[in-house]
């Protein structure tokens, strides 16, 4: 891992950085294309992070999901113009099955929201949201109450 933070949220979200650890289970997860990487930056020399759940990937564990965007938030940071620029993030919800995060408990969205926010030292500029629906308004309602004031 890169930093400290990460090794910390590691001993607290284990069914994260288990995982993480050992990259080769997240197969399925880096196979489904539910989440990725655009090559090349915007013009500002941001990254791009796509997360597109789908019917396909209905199935996945939303923490195996994490555990991969942690891997690839990590290998950005090795980017010296990504840890300046920082990333953009794209959530395409156009499919998203509720389904699949319904054993979420409100702890654990307590432990993804700050996985999100300070796990790793990368700048997180905008996070568009495609096809939002009540879906998301749910998620978004249960994660509120750990943002930080700039992410909510």
């Amino acid at each position: 891992s890169c930093c400290t933070s990460t090794t910390a949220s590691g001993r607290s979200f284990p069914e994260v950085f288990e995982k993480y650890s050992n990259p080769k289970a997240l197969t399925a997860v880096l196979e489904s294309g539910i989440l990725y990487v655009v090559e090349g930056k915007t013009s500002e020399g941001e990254a791009i992070v796509i997360y597109r759940p789908d019917k396909h990937t209905a199935h996945i564990n939303i923490f195996d999901v994490f555990a991969c965007g942690q891997i690839a938030i990590d290998q950005l940071l090795e980017s010296e113009e990504v840890q300046i620029c920082g990333i953009i993030t794209i959530d395409d919800f156009q499919h998203f099955d509720p389904d699949s995060i319904k054993h979420v408990t409100l702890t654990e969205h307590g432990k993804v929201t700050k996985l999100l926010q300070d796990a790793t030292p990368i700048r997180r500029k905008p996070v568009h949201v495609l096809n939002e629906s009540g879906k998301f308004d749910v998620i978004y309602a249960l994660m509120k109450p750990f943002m930080k004031r700039k992410f909510s």
